[in-house]
């Protein structure tokens, strides 16, 4: 027979600290079973016993304060019933916000889209939209958890005296909670674990979420060189940057080039390359691009490209400076201490007049790196000006104008434009109507359409200078996006990363027309360009020029995003996705695009792929630490 105290109810601490633990292990295995691998095995069982016993150890401390101080025992009670909701609230917003744009709700992702403007990008609202369902469930258990709390507290709360909670109790609860903490913490898996929100933080505020190599530094770095490979005729410089690569005195040194091109870079938002005719097959094309498309006839076209990561921040500093995106941070808002091999830097350094042309830069917080790269910025929101493609063209020209007036050289250019973006609306700029169509599709098609007759309109502009024979024109997007919200996920699938490009100029320049089917990406830009305009000293680009042999054979591009890492190589891509590191799957890469050459297995060597993951790490690694760049390799090839 039950003794009388034991009938003496709980504080609600305990009834909190339960359905914190229950709500976080639920919504981690429903993650885990929609994810695109399924279920991830061990990964699985550790993020599990990370998420319950950190939420038995916050139940155990707030147990721990409630016995020990008797006098704090209401406002431990308060504190625990309005806190722990929050805790469940955050912690499903972050289960969503992976699942429908790749990204937990880091310090980071908050600090580039200025906290809340993140929950009002349409980058958020639309996939939000598409899993009303789901969000709506999640919310009321939100509510009913608060309800709930609250009106436990109301009525045992305030009055402690009426619960009961022995000592036994409370270290069970620390016990537990720790024991559990203690497993993943002492295989050496934590760096790899997802962590709760509030984990996130603390970390971020310790500064102690930084890359943990599980080599030693000389053996990781080592690999990763072996992995992106030198350019033909460099030399590896310093071991303190050990990815800058210089000029190798023992190779034959190539051709000077006397007159430099002009070179523009056009970057179209949410440029989907599977919907572009001259990057699939006609039938397959959902948009009509007349301008585009007769550039990209006159030009050479990289079906086989792809953006290094995604959305526009980690799409933008990869072009502009040939570097991977941090495995798990943004460069845009959190390494803004850290030298990078600008392109356009590095070409001011040689007479260029750079310019850089964009509809809202710091709607990501892009703005310091624009004001930092270009002599001359043209930013449409900050000049309170109307941003459409319309605007951003002219005021393109308008600068263009301006400096052939004032003869100051060859020019850089980069534009970046509004849209296509979700929800993928044709702007109305007084000449063309807006457009709102059923679907997100027929609001793409349309959008770029309205997208394409700018462009042409710019480039029938450039084909007027005189400089037009002497004029490289790079057209690629800073990312790609979904049509279907409903099918987001975490990993870089063609749906966000697959853009293709087109490079167009004088023949003597490119060469004839034509298609390169060889895998591209983001971070080869800067290459190519330098190449063409004949800078040869030394870089800390990581990609490969265009126009040249590979630095490696066969080609590879690899993209990084929270969720996974994705190698392309002659016409497969292997994902391996961060659940699951220890298993990659193998597809096309690019249905419908180019046929695939080799088997799979003659492709991807068992020991770089087991080692992708590790690699984007160690180039985080040097990141958190300084050693991509040093700007005084332009001055005399020494930092």
């Amino acid at each position: 027979m039950r003794r009388e105290h034991d009938k003496v109810p709980r504080p609600p601490i305990v009834l909190a600290g339960t359905t914190l633990v229950v709500v976080r292990s639920a919504s981690l295995l429903l993650a885990q079973l929609a994810s695109e691998a399924g279920p991830a095995g061990a990964q699985l069982v550790m993020s599990l016993l990370y998420y319950v016993g950190e939420a038995m150890v916050l139940t155990g401390g707030a147990l721990l304060i409630w016995k020990a101080w008797p006098a704090s025992r209401v406002a431990i009670s308060l504190f625990v019933c309005l806190g722990f909701p929050l805790l469940i609230f955050v912690g499903l917003i972050d289960v969503f916000l992976f699942a429908i744009t790749g990204d937990h709700l880091t310090p980071s992702v908050l600090r580039q889209f200025a906290g809340l403007r993140l929950f009002t990008s349409t980058n958020f609202t639309e996939p939000v939209r598409a899993h009303a369902i789901p969000i709506s469930f999640a919310l009321t258990v939100v509510f009913g958890s608060f309800a709930a709390f609250m009106g436990l507290f109301w009525k045992r709360g305030r009055r402690p005296q009426q619960s009961r909670l022995t000592w036994s109790d409370v270290l069970r609860w620390n016990g537990v909670g720790a024991a559990a903490l203690a497993v993943p913490l002492l295989l050496g898996v934590y760096g790899e674990l997802d962590r709760p929100v509030e984990v996130l933080y603390v970390e971020d505020l310790l500064g102690a979420d930084g890359v943990r190599l599980a080599r030693s530094e000389r053996e990781a770095i080592a690999g990763l060189r072996e992995f992106i490979g030198l350019p033909p005729g460099r030399r590896w410089l310093d071991e303190r940057y050990p990815l800058v690569h210089g000029p190798d005195p023992a190779a034959p040194a190539p051709e000077a080039v006397n007159d430099p091109p002009d070179v523009v870079v056009i970057l179209i938002e949410s440029l989907r390359g599977q919907c572009l005719d001259f990057i699939v097959p006609g039938e397959q094309a959902r948009c009509t691009t007349p301008h585009l498309s007769s550039l990209a006839r006159r030009g050479v076209v990289f079906p086989n490209y792809i953006s290094n990561g995604f959305p526009s921040g980690p799409g933008f500093i990869a072009l502009s400076c040939s570097t991977w995106p941090h495995h798990r941070k943004r460069i845009v808002p959190d390494f803004k201490h850290i030298a990078f091999d600008s392109l356009a830097l590095r070409l001011a350094s040689v007479g260029y007049h750079t310019i850089g042309v964009d509809g809202d830069a710091n709607f990501d917080m892009q703005s310091y790196w624009h004001h930092k790269f270009f002599q001359t910025e043209v930013d449409l929101r900050a000049m309170g000006l109307f941003s459409s493609e319309k605007v951003l063209f002219e005021k393109a020209r308008e600068r263009i104008e301006a400096h052939d007036g004032d003869s100051r050289g060859p020019l850089y250019l980069q534009i970046k434009t509004t849209n296509p973006h979700l929800p993928y609306e044709t702007p109305d700029d007084g000449v063309n109507e807006s457009h709102w169509g059923d679907s997100l599709e027929e609001n793409y098609a349309s959008s770029m359409a309205y997208v394409d007759k700018q462009i042409g309109g710019f480039l029938d502009f450039l084909a007027s200078r005189d400089r037009a024979l002497n004029t490289v024109v790079v057209v690629t997007g800073d990312h790609a996006n979904y049509l279907d919200q409903k099918k987001t996920t975490a990993l870089p699938l063609n749906e966000t990363v697959w853009t293709g490009a087109v490079l167009h100029g004088p023949e003597r320049l490119v060469g004839p027309a034509r298609r390169e089917l060889e895998t591209a990406s983001h971070i080869d830009v800067e290459p190519t360009i330098l190449a063409l305009v004949g800078d040869r000293r030394p870089s800390g680009a990581i990609g490969r020029n265009l126009l040249g042999a590979p630095r490696v054979r066969p080609p590879s591009s690899v993209a990084i995003r929270p969720g996974g890492i994705r190698l392309d190589r002659a016409g497969y891509s292997l994902m391996v996705d961060r659940k699951q590191p220890s298993a990659a799957t193998v597809s096309e890469a690019f249905p419908g695009s180019a046929s695939a050459g080799a088997a799979p297995a003659e492709i991807f060597e068992d020991g770089q792929v087991g080692r992708l993951l590790e690699y984007a790490l160690t180039f985080s690694y040097l990141i958190e630490h300084d050693r991509i760049w040093h700007p005084r390799f332009l001055d005399d090839g020494h930092p």
